[in-house]
């Protein structure tokens, strides 16, 4: 028998050390608040600590050294443990492997149990990867505390300007209705009192306008145009709004391309930009208005992550006043924030201006130093197509009805019977209901209908629009026209896109839906 002994002392002292590395690292990972877990090259588990299998309790079993990770993920998706995780597995695997390209990177994931995890990864020498989950949950909490402490601040300004302005408005339509009323009685004149009412009244529907752009809920009605054009044209008006001492010197670059613009929220814009200019130049002064086209290429649109890559006609209204200090520059765009004196402006005009802009796709910026001027430029993105010929309703008073059918479906009381007594004065039979299932009710009684006209807002479950595409299933043809002060964008896509329907905002004058009816009911018989 012949035998050999070797000396392994240092082997064994070698091993010894490498399980008590293996510990204390198996510790340090264990110690870790938050999850932990490695995976090789070849996406095979190497450890993870408790932390990790705790959050994705469906595959705790499954994770093991050597275990798959396509494995593990497949049963974690069909267990739901992670809310909006994509339906196929294969395609999360895609995913993942496009993030691994990079050497790090984050991204949150919420859990099933309502848990948001912040989840970061790192890749390591040998190829592999370090994955490190967070519990931030108590942190977008937080956030979102702040979120709606922020937003309910605002909110309470908002409430108070609104409440301001409207009360005078209001002030300013009853008053003058007590004096009218009293002038009746003695016989007098009327007219004085009339046009200041009225005149209070569109005041009101502007101020609404404004706070609509602002919350970016404005109807818009989109028309290929020209800038030049558009500005060109409001030049005479924008003088008269002037004195003496103020001169506006223009500059139009030349071939610019069309824009997909409103042009009459496009025209209150360059208003109010030329109204601030005027009254930060009390002295008098100069107003520069200059178009221009831009490429704004991806290092241009890092450096203004609001400004997206892209070509754009640009807008710049300058002044020579008084400009403005930082503190103040930084709230300029904020509802009711303004610094003229109380009675003088209601502080929604920069605020319309963005909102407008940002809901037609563009982004605004303000340049401004004390003594210095204020540059506000408009990015509006260019466009493809002919530019729109100008086209706007008769209005003429005598527009008159010729006995055709009207049905009016309207909820407020008040507002059926003002119109249906406004629309029978103008020569129209009107039938009337007050929402959706009364209306469907009561179109089996009416022997014909020349045309629906509908809020959009009703109650009971069904709105304008569906109301319409019911009443549609039984009269194909039939001409509908939308009310509305607020149609969303859903609605004005089908608008546009229907040849026998309209939309008239609210509030409209008597005028203005004579003509529109009219010309709809003429288009018809045409």
């Amino acid at each position: 028998m012949a035998g050999f002994m070797t000396d392994i002392t240092e082997r064994r002292a070698a091993e010894e050390a490498l399980h008590d590395s293996r510990l204390r690292l198996a510790d340090a990972v264990e110690s870790f608040p938050g999850g932990f877990v490695l995976y090789d090259a070849e996406e095979r588990l190497v450890l993870c600590n408790n932390k990790y299998r705790e959050f994705y309790p469906s595959i705790a079993h499954l994770l093991k050294p050597g275990a798959r990770l396509e494995d593990a993920a497949r049963i974690s998706f069909e267990a739901g443990d992670v809310m909006g995780a994509e339906e196929n597995v294969e395609v999360w695997m895609k995913k993942r492997l496009e993030r691994n390209r990079a050497a790090s990177g984050t991204h949150e994931q919420q859990l099933k149990d309502g848990r948001w995890l912040l989840c970061s990864k790192r890749k390591t020498s040998d190829g592999g990867t370090v994955g490190i989950r967070t519990d931030v949950t108590e942190m977008k909490q937080v956030q979102a505390k702040l979120h709606q402490a922020q937003k309910m601040e605002v909110v309470g300004q908002l409430t108070g300007g609104i409440a301001h302005d409207f009360n005078n408005l209001l002030a300013i339509v009853m008053g003058n209705l007590e004096l009218i009323e009293e002038e009746i009685e003695e016989g007098g004149s009327l007219s004085d009192y009339l046009e200041a009412a009225f005149s209070a009244a569109d005041d009101a529907a502007i101020l609404t306008q404004r706070l609509l752009a602002f919350s970016r809920s404005q109807p818009l009605m989109p028309k290929i145009a020209d800038m030049n054009a558009l500005v060109g044209k409001m030049i005479g008006l924008l003088g008269r709004t002037l004195d003496d001492t103020i001169a506006i010197r223009c500059t139009f670059a030349e071939d610019l391309a069309p824009i997909s613009i409103d042009p009459g929220q496009l025209e209150n814009a360059l208003l109010n930009l030329v109204v601030n200019a005027r009254y930060a130049m009390p002295g008098g002064g100069d107003i520069f208005i200059e178009t221009s086209g831009l490429t704004v290429d991806p290092e241009t649109a890092g450096s203004d992550p609001q400004l997206a890559p892209g070509e754009y006609i640009s807008l710049a209204v300058s002044d020579t006043g008084c400009g403005m200090p930082p503190e103040v520059l930084e709230h300029v765009f904020e509802p009711f924030f303004t610094t003229k004196e109380v009675g003088e402006g209601s502080g929604l005009g920069l605020s319309m201006v963005f909102g407008f802009v940002k809901q037609s796709g563009g982004h605004v910026t303000i340049q401004s130093e004390p003594e210095r001027g204020t540059t506000v430029t408009l990015y509006i993105p260019t466009t493809r197509g002919e530019i729109a010929d100008d086209e706007k309703p008769d209005c003429a008073p005598d527009i008159r009805g010729n006995g055709e059918v009207i049905f009016f479906v309207e909820d407020d009381e008040r507002v059926r019977d003002l119109i249906s007594g406004q629309l029978i004065g103008m020569g129209f039979k009107v039938h009337h209901a007050s929402n959706g299932d009364s209306a469907l009710a009561a179109l089996g009684d009416i022997p014909a209908i020349d045309l629906l006209l509908t809020d959009v807002k009703l109650p009971g479950g069904m709105d304008g629009a569906e109301l319409a595409l019911e009443i549609r299933r039984r009269l194909p043809a039939l001409p509908v026209l939308y009310a509305s002060g607020y149609p969303d964008e859903a609605l004005m896509r089908s608008v546009q896109g229907d040849e026998n329907a309209r939309l008239i905002e609210k509030p409209f004058k008597k005028r203005e839906l004579a003509a529109t009816i009219s010309a709809m009911i003429s288009q018809i018989s045409e």
